[in-house]
This record gives structure tokens, C-alpha cells and sequence, in this order.
């Protein structure tokens, strides 16, 4: 599998399932006023776009560290570097 499809699979799904297990996971303070209909698009949104942030996070953490640790044994170059 390519690494961009294997690398948009993964954070598709891990930000799916964040966004899904968001208020699960973390439930909401109970002394904060409940959200106004106007607020909730704008809360949606940020949650989405914190969501993608986690998966591509993950995403990179699966896939872009073993390509960096595979460039770094074909390269031969000194530890700690992915050039």
C-alpha cells in the first residue's frame, strides 16, 4: 500500500473515532453554561479540525517514524538525524 493512501486510511479513522469518543472520554465540566444553539456549529468545527490534528499526529507517528528509521539505516547517517 502506498504511504499516502496508508497515511490518509489512518487519519481518517483515528480522527473519526477521537471525534466520536471526545465526550466520552473527556465529559464537559458540569459548572460550564450549556452551549447556545448559535455556538454549537462553531464548536463542531473545532472539535473536527482538533480530530484531524490527532491523526495526522498518529498517522505520522506509525508511518513517518519507520520510514525515518528505514532512511536512516540506508543512509548511514549519524543517530538522531532523518536526512
Amino acid at each position: 500500500m502506498k504511504i499516502r493512501i496508508a497515511a490518509t486510511l489512518t487519519t481518517l479513522i483515528v480522527a473519526g473515532a477521537a471525534f466520536g469518543l471526545d465526550n466520552v472520554l473527556w465529559s464537559p465540566n458540569p459548572h460550564t453554561p450549556p452551549r447556545t444553539p448559535w455556538q454549537l456549529p462553531f464548536f463542531i468545527l473545532l472539535e473536527s479540525i482538533e480530530s484531524l490534528w490527532f491523526g495526522l499526529c498518529v498517522a505520522f507517528i506509525i508511518l513517518g517514524c519507520r520510514r525515518c528509521a528505514v532512511s536512516q539505516a540506508m543512509r548511514q547517517s549519524p543517530p538522531g538525524r532523518c536526512t
